[in-house]
């Protein structure tokens, strides 16, 4: 699977009515330049969406 996957499969346990919203969050983690880039943005992205271990409030 290619880094271009990530993203799409990410997608299947959210809600049509936010997908956009949360892809480009999502594309804002995988077009980091750095690790560090991306885990600060991953932080940022638990905070807005929700964390995968709370998906509830990812889906609704």
């Amino acid at each position: 699977m290619g880094l271009g996957s990530y993203p799409e499969v990410s997608l299947h346990y959210v809600s049509w009515k936010r997908r956009v919203k949360v892809a480009a969050d999502l594309r804002r983690i995988y077009q980091s330049a750095t690790a560090d880039e991306a885990e600060r943005r991953r932080g940022e992205f638990e905070a807005k969406q929700g964390s995968p271990q709370n998906s509830e409030k990812i889906v609704r």
